[in-house]
């Protein structure tokens, strides 16, 4: 039996340091302009709200965390301790941008990050494809059996990949 469901789109959080808020603001237009749901602390957290639960949240209801990694980011404790929450979750998928030469985290040493070092252009561009593909509609997948195949109209290749 197929029950149908309504999923909304997979959130992408973006964790940076204010010295890089043009390179996240950048990526935010872009995402904007294909319609994919950006978490930005400066969009989402209003006058009178409480910052740590609007952080919690936020992280909470991302399936995608970017963390622009420069020098001052490296530097801060917020961006730490996003990042660390967001690899703690298990269910997040994180993706580090390198925006200058620095010293990743040991932690995520192993993580493949895109490059926007040497052009931010083609890292953006890059970006901007993984997330096309990872968020584009299936419309086929083989049933566990492999005999059979059952249409998912609404699922992208992130939640196959989680479920």
């Amino acid at each position: 039996m197929v029950t149908e469901t309504t999923s909304q789109p997979p959130k992408i959080f973006i964790s940076y340091s204010r010295q890089d808020e043009q390179v996240a603001d950048k990526i935010v237009d872009n995402f904007d302009t294909l319609g994919i749901p950006v978490w930005l602390d400066r969009r989402e957290i209003q006058p009178g709200d409480s910052f740590l639960e609007k952080m919690n949240q936020g992280i909470g209801q991302a399936s995608y965390v970017l963390v622009l990694f420069s020098n001052s980011s490296l530097q801060s404790k917020w961006v730490t301790r996003e990042w660390m929450s967001a690899l703690a979750d298990g269910s997040t998928a994180l993706i580090p941008i390198l925006l200058e030469n620095g010293t990743i985290p040991p932690l995520l040493k192993d993580i493949v990050y895109i490059d926007f070092i040497s052009d931010h252009e083609k890292g953006l561009t890059k970006l901007t494809d993984f997330f096309t593909r990872e968020l584009s509609v299936i419309t086929l997948v083989k049933t566990r059996r492999g005999s059979a195949a059952i249409p998912l109209q609404k699922a992208s290749r992130r939640e196959l990949r989680v479920v």
